[in-house]
């Protein structure tokens, strides 16, 4: 018979036991995994609302978190988040698609939110992100960056950008000025930290696999291609250049020549090709340093074995050693039996004679008793 069981009570210890768990987690992929394990839902992972449920475990492990007080750091380091969400994440490449997956999730959870907040209020909201990690370039990393080598995140209303037709120039200014005044530093400074901090070398991105990589800046739009989404991923352009396309934009229009439809036909292809070669050059420097960390792996493990083959070299000269010293022990002791063997065989032989002296001392005595005196 199965006992009653209290539905309250049963509720409460699965409660206790589940804040006792969150109380725990640490913002990581590994975090979000136990905490998805703790609710125990019912979705499986193939569901089309498993993604839903991804975003809001990343909503609920992030709310209120910019009201928690922990905006200021000590100067000179990395928020201690920075090294929370990196925590139990693989080394090399696998980790660094984790880490980009993680910190994309996190962001399009914050797109999602800004999206529906202009929906239900009839705002509008334009969000600026850069990343510290940026994609490499020629330049010697701590160094201040041009704003043409960074890559700029941004959140834009669609049915803003395209009811208003001046929000193009609008937000292509916004996104310059945040670039050439605030990026170019932010992402000095970081670098500063990871490489004194960190001790990140820079010969590959730490963060960001080469799926990511965005295209240089249009010469001829305003505004890179959204793909229908309210992510626009904005190249930095050279100073001034946007001046000049704004410049060039409001100035009057003659009828263009065909030499002159030629040349912008000429410098896309060239920029498209540019951005192929951007591309390659990123993979296959992932791609050697991926292989410098296999070379660097196989070198320790090859460290690893030397060691213990000298250990054993060493065990088995100790061994020979050994078996040396038992050897001339052996031989001394053969040696004294020898010596020990003839003295007892010089032993037997004065016994013999001691023997042989006492019978006929005896004999004698016996002759002597029985004569007549």
């Amino acid at each position: 018979m199965t006992p009653n069981v209290d539905p309250e009570k049963l509720r409460q210890e699965r409660h206790d036991e589940a804040v006792k768990v969150l109380t725990l987690l640490a913002f990581n992929p590994v975090g979000l995994q136990r905490l998805a394990d703790t609710l125990d839902r019912s979705i499986i992972p193939t569901s089309a609302y498993h993604p839903n449920l991804e975003s809001a475990d990343i909503a609920f492990m992030i709310a209120n978190a910019h009201k928690d007080g922990r905006h200021f750091i000590t100067h000179g380091d990395v928020h201690p988040a920075f090294k929370e969400a990196r925590e139990q994440t693989a080394t090399g490449l696998p980790g660094q698609r984790v880490r980009a997956s993680f910190q994309e999730r996190v962001q399009n959870l914050g797109f999602d939110a800004f999206t529906v907040l202009d929906r239900i209020d009839g705002g509008c909201t334009f969000a600026m992100h850069v990343s510290g990690t940026q994609q490499p370039t020629l330049r010697t990393a701590g160094t201040l960056p041009l704003p043409q080598d960074l890559r700029i995140q941004v959140y834009a209303p669609p049915n803003v950008l395209a009811e208003i037709p001046s929000s193009h120039a609008t937000l292509a200014k916004l996104v310059q000025m945040f670039t050439e005044d605030l990026a170019v530093h932010v992402v000095q400074q970081f670098e500063i930290i990871a490489r004194d901090k960190l001790n990140w070398s820079f010969k590959w991105n730490e963060d960001r696999p080469s799926a990511s990589f965005a295209p240089g800046p249009s010469l001829t739009s305003l505004l890179p291609d959204s793909r229908g989404t309210a992510h626009y991923i904005f190249s930095g352009r050279p100073r001034g250049q946007l001046d000049t396309l704004i410049g060039a934009s409001k100035a009057p229009q003659s009828q263009p020549t065909a030499e002159h439809h030629n040349l912008l036909d000429e410098i896309e292809v060239l920029q498209r090709q540019h951005e192929e070669l951007e591309v390659s050059m990123h993979n296959l420097n992932v791609e050697i340093d991926a292989k410098a960390d296999q070379i660097v792996h196989l070198n320790l493990q090859l460290s690893i074995a030397n060691a213990k083959v000298s250990k054993q070299e060493a065990l088995l000269q100790k061994r020979a050693d050994e078996v040396h010293v038992l050897r001339q022990e052996k031989a001394m002791v053969q040696s004294a039996n020898e010596r020990l063997t003839k003295a007892l065989a010089k032993e037997r032989e004065l016994i013999q004679e001691l023997k042989a002296k006492l019978s006929v001392d005896t004999g004698m005595q016996t002759m002597s008793l029985g004569s007549p005196s």
